[in-house]
């Protein structure tokens, strides 16, 4: 998937202007919630449930339909040596 999914209702900024929170209507594009998403993309791509959610962390949620859907991908590929 690329681009920004329609799911997205709203982004605002935190008071520091240093985060971004975003407000996504999982079941509209097919989830339950944030963390049924994460185990999906873990299965999908062959990595733990563990790691993925460890990957979504470090790059943060603004990143989950672009950057994390990436390094699962690369890190499934690390894996399989």
């Amino acid at each position: 998937m690329t681009g920004t999914p329609q799911g997205i209702i709203d982004g605002s900024n935190t008071v520091l202007g240093l985060e971004r929170t975003l407000l996504i209507d999982w079941v509209s594009i097919g989830y339950d919630s944030r963390e049924h998403y994460i185990l999906e993309m873990a299965d999908e791509h062959d990595v733990s449930a563990e790691g993925a959610f460890a990957v979504a962390e470090l790059l943060g949620d603004e990143e989950l339909f672009d950057g994390f859907v990436t390094a699962l991908t690369d890190l499934s590929a690390l894996l399989q040596f």
